[in-house]
């Protein structure tokens, strides 16, 4: 009698044990569903309000960028400092319609849109260089090329500028074989905020 019972209570182990494998075998692929939904909801809600943020800035101007904006200008000719009207900026000026007054040191990206014609509809080459006022130490030196028809494209590069300098853009062609039709440029600083 005694074997019996022993005998019962190790089958009554064993379907205790089964039992517990049955129940981790069914909850588990529903946790990981729970995971998965809950991962899924917090990008959607992270891509959503990045969606926003931006939307915002361009609504509102922010004061923390540091940036100017030009508006396009035309018809420029060989050996030429551009002359600008800007529509936006904040903590960077301009003088003169053509100097650009810097008040923070450190990294800008110059970024333009350049629209371009090789002269007698020939094959043209010209050079954009942003230029300390004053002096002729180019910072930055752009290549656009042209030919019978007018070209478009983007170009941008980095530069570092200190405080107080004042720059120009020069424009530049080889043996006058190219003209800019028009050309938008802007400057923007990549620091975030003025530290220096």
């Amino acid at each position: 009698m005694v074997e019996q019972g022993a005998a019962y209570t190790m089958e009554r182990r064993d379907n205790r044990c089964s039992n517990w494998w049955l129940v981790v075998a069914v909850t588990m692929p529903l946790v990981v569903v729970i995971a998965c939904m809950a991962v899924t909801f917090h990008m959607y809600n992270t891509i959503t309000s990045q969606q926003l943020v931006s939307e915002d800035m361009d609504k509102v101007e922010d004061h923390r960028y540091i940036f100017i904006q030009f508006d396009a200008i035309g018809d420029i000719s060989d050996n030429e400092i551009l002359k600008f009207k800007y529509f936006t900026s904040n903590k960077v000026g301009l003088a003169d319609n053509k100097e650009i007054d810097i008040f923070c040191n450190g990294p800008y990206i110059l970024h333009m849109y350049v629209c371009s014609k090789g002269l007698d509809k020939h094959h043209g080459q010209g050079r954009l260089e942003l230029r300390l006022a004053g002096t002729q130490t180019a910072l930055t030196n752009l290549t656009v090329e042209g030919g019978g028809d007018v070209i478009c494209k983007g170009l941008y590069t980095n530069v570092y500028l200190r405080r107080k300098e004042k720059a120009t853009l020069h424009f530049s062609s080889e043996g006058q074989t190219l003209k800019i039709k028009n050309v938008t440029l802007g400057l923007h600083y990549l620091l975030g905020q003025c530290q220096f």
